[in-house]
């Protein structure tokens, strides 16, 4: 039988099987009182995407007539599994909270050679931070950046075929400190270069050309026969240099928590609390601070500064 994330891999499974089992006689009488009248849709929703293990969606369809999106024999299995996963969701949902918080010091992925743990944020203050459940106030240099309507939290971001994207917060800058994010990258596409990630110290953007002035640090995922790898580079107008790069294995559809740390000419780039990068530049330092990526589409759950 195949899986609701194949057959609906253009709609969100979560919203369109929640709005169905409100329908069935005495189950959803049942999830309507535990979910519905308390204000917890989006529980509901969430677990119904765990269970079909959905991993995308990239059409949000608006439901007109429910019953007839979803067959019988799924709705049956569906119901079984949420029967006995409910009594779970009150334990579930807080333990997997406290297991984001603690994520910064979790490595999540190991690249090559020995990584070092990232230092004590103890000397810092967090001076923005943002989990995108509305819109932030930033600046679309270019490409595309939406909310993400299938998992609540986070940003989608598109760009044009072959073309570099960027966007910056707006009234923030960063000089020292550091930048963090958690990002999934989608599926590359095949002979372009792709990449997605944090920009900082960002200046002298031009919309026209699609070139800035700063840094950036990058999640580069494998095409054809290179390896996955994480870069930093120095962005000078049109031209491109690698402060230093680590092969580093990377999946499509995989969490990342992507870090930055800069204190004057000395940058330093995390993935998942460990060490990966590091470079001593002092061309840039202050400007803007946001998203750039190439080609391949990705979704941004949070950013976080700390002074």
């Amino acid at each position: 039988m195949p899986s609701l994330n194949e057959i609906y891999a253009n709609g969100d499974v979560g919203k369109i099987v929640a709005t169905t089992l409100y329908t069935v006689p005495l189950v959803g009488d049942v999830l309507a009182f535990l979910f519905k009248s308390t204000g917890n849709d989006a529980t509901l929703e969430n677990v119904i995407r765990d269970i079909v293990n959905q991993k995308e969606v990239r059409t949000f369809i608006k439901i007109e007539n429910p019953e007839f999106l979803i067959q019988e024999d799924l709705s049956a299995v569906l119901i079984q599994e949420l029967d006995a996963d409910t009594n779970q969701i009150s334990l579930d949902v807080p333990t997997a909270k406290v297991e984001e918080e603690e994520s910064l010091v979790v490595e999540e992925n190991s690249g090559s050679g020995e990584m070092e743990a990232l230092e004590s944020l103890a000397d810092l203050t967090t001076a923005f931070s943002h989990e995108f459940a509305t819109y932030p106030a930033m600046t679309q240099h270019f490409g595309a950046y939406t909310l993400n309507r299938a998992y609540e939290h986070s940003i989608y971001a598109t760009s044009p075929i072959n073309s570099t994207m960027l966007m910056t917060f707006n009234d923030q800058s960063f000089v020292d400190g550091t930048a963090q994010t958690k990002i999934t990258l989608y599926d590359p596409v095949s002979g372009l270069e792709n990449y997605a990630g944090l920009a900082f110290r960002v200046s002298d953007v031009n919309v026209d050309s699609r070139i800035f002035n700063g840094y950036s640090a990058v999640l580069m995922p494998a095409v054809g026969d290179k390896a996955s790898q994480v870069l930093l580079y120095k962005h000078t107008g049109a031209s491109k240099e690698i402060l230093d790069s680590e092969t580093f294995d990377l999946s499509s559809r995989q969490d990342y928590t992507l870090t930055v740390r800069a204190k004057g000419r000395k940058l330093k780039v995390y993935v998942g609390g460990s060490k990966v990068l590091s470079a001593n530049d002092d061309t840039y330092l202050s400007g803007g601070v946001g998203f750039t990526s190439s080609a391949i589409p990705a979704i941004y759950q949070n950013i976080e500064v700390s002074e």
